[in-house]
């Protein structure tokens, strides 16, 4: 459980500072940079939940998902999270401070949430051979 909670700690603490910072000096809507390093720690944070998720399933169904590799659990997440928080955008304006996302940045963003989750997956994989 130390493989999930520390990374998801750290990754949940940095996403909220960021968030705060980001909304305080404006550089969610006008640093785009900004935002998508938002988002590939936001797919990173998904492929940790969803690793935290597989590890505590009964051991038949744990590895009918560990046999796609973790890499690919790991984007799926990102694609799952990064996408539902596109959703939100949509439905909670908000968030994006009124500012309207067009399909590039809706798309780059899901983009950056899969390399987030699919990077998080290779460390994961790495960790995973040399436990085992």
């Amino acid at each position: 459980s130390r493989l999930f909670i520390v990374p998801g700690i750290l990754l949940a603490m940095t996403l909220a500072v960021m968030m705060y910072y980001g909304y305080k000096f404006g550089l969610l809507p006008n640093g785009i940079w900004y935002d998508k390093i938002m988002h590939t720690l936001g797919g990173a944070g998904g492929c940790v939940l969803a690793f935290c998720v597989i590890t505590n399933l009964p051991d038949r169904w744990r590895w009918s998902f560990l046999r796609f590799g973790l890499p690919l659990i790991g984007l799926a997440a990102g694609l799952f999270f990064g996408g539902w928080w596109e959703v939100l955008e949509v439905q909670l304006p908000v968030i994006t401070d009124y500012v309207p996302q067009g399909v590039w940045d809706t798309t780059f963003d899901v983009v950056f949430d899969c390399v987030g989750g699919c990077i998080a997956g290779k460390k994961y994989q790495k960790i995973w051979r040399w436990q085992q």
